[in-house]
């Protein structure tokens, strides 16, 4: 567990833990409520995925529910990181949000997405979500951790959005929505049977 590599993901992560009523456990072993493996470089390997929120638990145990890129030194291993355990605590992508009215170029987006073995990758990864009840939606954060990078040539050729690597103070309503800190406990007041001049009965 003191492994450079453990730690550095530990850190990125540790990023959520002030504004959620969660804790992170890690240990070793394949039997983890959240299992990651780590992406080769190449080939697409630089990235990282994740199951979002609960569906975690369908992925079967022998499985991987998370990979992260497996340089822990690149510039945006940190950032991959944060953003992977967002999935992993239940959020899905910024830039789907219903509300972000992001002109896609969709012929330029499937071009982009052509080689990956994910037939699903655009609709699941770029595309708008349908406004559903089953999302519990906030208002729409370009800044948030969630949120792609867009360029230009995947949009109109106008719209763009560069990559924040760090919490929006919109992610941060978000989790504590999602993880309410538990509501402090009301002081308990003791009413003592007897009182005497000789001691405190203040409590």
């Amino acid at each position: 567990m003191d492994d450079k590599y453990v730690l550095a993901v530990k850190k990125a992560a540790s990023h959520w833990l002030p504004h959620i009523n969660l804790k992170f456990d890690f240990v070793s072993g394949e039997r983890g409520d959240i299992r990651i493996a780590q992406n080769p470089p190449g080939d697409g390997g630089d990235g990282g995925a994740s199951s979002i929120g609960t569906d975690a638990r369908n992925i079967p145990f022998w499985m991987p529910t998370m990979s992260l890129p497996m340089n822990h030194n690149d510039p945006r291993f940190e950032y991959i990181v944060i953003h992977e355990f967002g999935h992993m605590l239940g959020a899905h992508h910024a830039h789907q949000h219903p509300d972000a009215n992001i002109p896609w170029n969709r012929e330029n987006i499937h071009a982009a997405y052509r080689g990956t073995t994910n037939p699903y990758a655009v609709q699941d990864n770029i595309l708008p979500l349908t406004r559903s009840s089953a999302y519990d939606l906030l208002p729409y954060d370009p800044e948030s951790v969630m949120h792609y990078a867009v360029s230009p040539d995947l949009t109109d050729g106008k719209r763009e959005h560069i990559e924040n690597r760090s919490l929006s103070d919109g992610d941060i309503t978000w989790a504590k929505k999602a993880y309410p800190q538990a509501a402090p406990m009301p002081p308990v007041i003791h009413h003592p049977r007897f009182r005497d001049a000789d001691f405190d009965c203040t409590v």
